[in-house]
């Protein structure tokens, strides 16, 4: 009797089993798939083996966090910006590669296009990248973007940005700098095809 009540089991357990073998495979079915269909992919750029894992793509739209690991968010764009790939790093104990320029190679153009610097010139009413530093990323082609660009940020630092940008080719991502040293400088980068 014990023997026929375990034999009725084995189905039970047989089904179980492939639905935790699924489960461990990452098929979780249609809400994973819904979730993976809402995850922005870029269409102009993409991440290299070069790229720290932690580097996100994100849509550059109000609203979007600007780092990874921390709150703070766009509140204003120029409008040529907006839908494009932000690459969000982070900033902070995780990590500070927010503060450094992006390394050659780290990223591949899809496409011909352009890269947006987004320079966190001005904090707690300290200039801290002057007019000669930014006349030096403008002889390296750089653009002066119009248009305001506003982020969220901690009371009392009241943040000032400038967005600049330049044409970047289908292909690994050089941005080195020849005449201006990056001094450890907030910046962000958002890409446009």
């Amino acid at each position: 009797m014990v023997i026929m009540r375990g034999l009725r089991l084995w189905p039970t357990l047989l089904t179980l089993s492939a639905f935790i073998a699924l489960a461990v495979q990452g098929n979780a079915g249609p809400a994973q798939e819904k979730k993976d269909a809402k995850r922005f992919r870029s269409s102009i750029i993409d991440l290299t083996d070069k790229a720290p894992s932690d580097w996100l793509l994100k849509e550059a739209k109000i609203g979007e966090q600007i780092l990874s690991g921390r709150d703070y968010e766009f509140a204003e764009l120029p409008d040529e910006i907006k839908g494009g790939t932000l690459l969000q790093r982070p900033a902070g104990a995780g990590g500070d590669d927010y503060h450094q320029w992006l390394p050659n190679k780290s990223l591949t153009a899809l496409k011909d296009g352009t890269v947006y610097a987004i320079i966190l010139w001005k904090c707690m009413d300290k200039e801290m990248v002057d007019e000669v530093a930014f006349t030096k990323l403008e002889r390296e082609d750089w653009k002066e973007v119009k248009g305001a660009t506003e982020t969220t940020f901690p009371n009392g630092e009241d943040w000032r940005w400038k967005a600049y940008k330049k044409n970047i080719k289908k292909g690994d991502i050089i941005l080195q700098l020849k005449a201006l040293k990056w001094g450890k400088w907030g910046v962000l980068f958002v890409f446009k095809g």
